[in-house]
């Protein structure tokens, strides 16, 4: 770390060596004479062959890291890393990442010092590289398994239980992010964020002919994209002797998108459909079955991880009660059928975060909290259960269940026909609606006793203090609380004492 005149200089160099081991083994006894005596000396033998694992792997890096600054108003930093995992094929097991960034603080400027107001003002932006290790420590090698039934004459034999990539190697994150930081008059604290993620060389299972002898191998491919931004608000709103009145926002916005499928997730889509499949097959056999209640989510290039997929739904036909479907080539149909599921909703809000109050009056104290999100969807499938297909001959009911279904040619109703209600209701838009969410999560409201009362207590501080959580919502979306276990808010009092 060095200073000449106006400018500073810091580097710094660190390396890294990290092993984690792991051994399990497992024997399973049989023919014990009593509770009692559980001890393995007192069975009767093993009951199958002992299981042995074990897992072992190795983390080297290195890491230079230098910032410059000029007059403490240009701000340049870099990092250079490289790692190497034993999880990786010997081709392919060191890394390397990297990341650059720049700021400049303007409140350093002459201009900028002409006004008082502006405390502090500073732009920056950064771009840089991660990777992640995040799957087992053998799955770029080919494993293989003793055959232990019979001994040959060179030995034991071997058979291969599971095909390794050598070529296998880092995923990696690319991240640009801008930022900027502002204090005015020393009150208002504002912090902004921009960022486009996109994440590449996902290690994921690939689906392979099962001709190989196998079905699955582990591979690189995938990626996906996420970009948003993101705010810190603070506002000493109050600041005197008795009075303090403090309020902060944050909020958080991101857009994710799926910008290449892998072939593995490619065939997991294709296990949904054929889950799906049994419903039909089964149609008249199945009452009340749940497991078909709530969507399955699938992966489409230039969705989203958090679509909601169903069938677009065109209502109830008033003229027999069904619903009505659009298939992908726009046609109408009365069935549903996984294979022809779309996007019907995407979870991820356009905007959440969490707002908060922190005041003080003498000695008396008051915090609260609320959450809030909105643009997101969520799947209602309690107007499912509990409504359309409630199971009415054994359970108690919604009265939506009788007066908002479909009776007689010509209702207009939310809900499908009344004699329709022996199966659940299979993933549809109809279900799905806007979840703009406002909570007032947390309240916090405390007194500090007179220094009077302390001091003839023998303490140094006595405070009492009402906390509650959960206290109320305001949602477009009904809430269906307690329909399967009693709601409860918490409340609490407690006294502290310092000595």
């Amino acid at each position: 770390n060095r200073d000449v005149r106006d400018h500073n200089i810091n580097l710094n160099l660190a390396m890294n060596a990290n092993e984690d081991e792991s051994k399990s083994e497992n024997y399973s006894y049989i023919g014990f004479p009593s509770p009692q005596f559980h001890d393995p000396r007192y069975a009767n033998g093993l009951l199958n062959t002992p299981y042995f694992s074990d897992d072992h792997s190795r983390l080297f890096g290195a890491i230079l890291q230098g910032n410059y600054t000029y007059k403490d108003t240009y701000l340049f930093d870099l990092s250079v890393r490289a790692d190497g995992s034993s999880k990786f094929g010997s081709e392919s097991r060191f890394a390397p990442f990297w990341s650059f960034g720049a700021g400049v603080n303007l409140h350093r400027y002459a201009f900028m010092q002409a006004h008082p107001s502006v405390t502090n003002a500073r732009l920056k932006a950064n771009y840089g590289q991660t990777g992640r290790v995040s799957f087992s420590p053998y799955a770029a090698r080919h494993t293989y398994q003793l055959m232990m039934d019979d001994w040959y004459t060179t030995g034991l034999g071997g058979s291969l239980i599971a095909m390794g990539n050598e070529q296998l190697t880092w995923d990696n994150v690319n991240t640009l992010n801008l930022g900027l930081d502002l204090t005015l008059w020393n009150r208002f604290t504002i912090n902004l964020s921009w960022y486009d993620k996109r994440t590449k060389d996902m290690v994921t299972s690939v689906s392979i002919p099962s001709s190989s002898g196998f079905t699955t191998y582990t591979d690189n491919i995938g990626e996906v994209s996420n970009k948003g931004f993101e705010f810190i608000l603070n506002l000493a709103l109050l600041q005197q002797k008795d009075w303090s009145i403090n309020l902060s926002a944050n909020g958080a916005h991101n857009k994710n998108r799926i910008v290449k499928v892998s072939d593995a997730l490619k065939q997991y889509n294709d296990r949904v459909d054929e889950f799906y499949s049994g419903y039909r097959d089964t149609y008249l056999n199945l009452y009340y079955n749940e497991k078909y209640l709530n969507p399955i989510r699938k992966y489409e290039e230039g969705g989203s991880e958090y679509a909601i997929f169903g069938m677009k739904s065109l209502g109830i036909s008033p003229e027999n009660g069904a619903e009505l479907f659009m298939k992908r080539d726009g046609t109408v149909t009365h069935d549903w059928s996984s294979d022809q599921q779309v996007i019907i909703g995407n979870t991820e809000p356009a905007l959440q975060g969490a707002l908060a109050l922190n005041a003080r009056y003498k000695a008396f104290t008051l915090y609260t909290t609320f959450l809030y999100e909105f643009g997101g969807d969520l799947y209602n499938a309690t107007l499912v259960s509990n409504v359309e297909s409630a199971n009415i001959q054994q359970n108690n009911a919604d009265r939506r269940a009788f007066t908002e279904r479909w009776k007689k040619p010509g209702d207009i109703t939310p809900f499908k026909a009344i004699t329709d209600r022996y199966v659940f209701t299979l993933p549809t838009s109809r279900f799905v609606q806007k979840n703009n969410t406002l909570t007032f999560n947390s309240l916090s409201l405390g007194y500090d006793m007179p220094r009077e009362l302390t001091r003839k207590l023998h303490l140094s501080m006595l405070r009492l203090q009402f906390t509650m959580n959960d206290i109320a919502v305001l949602s477009t979306i009904r809430q269906e609380r307690g329909t399967s276990y009693p709601f409860a808010r918490k409340f609490g009092l407690t006294l502290n004492a310092s000595f």
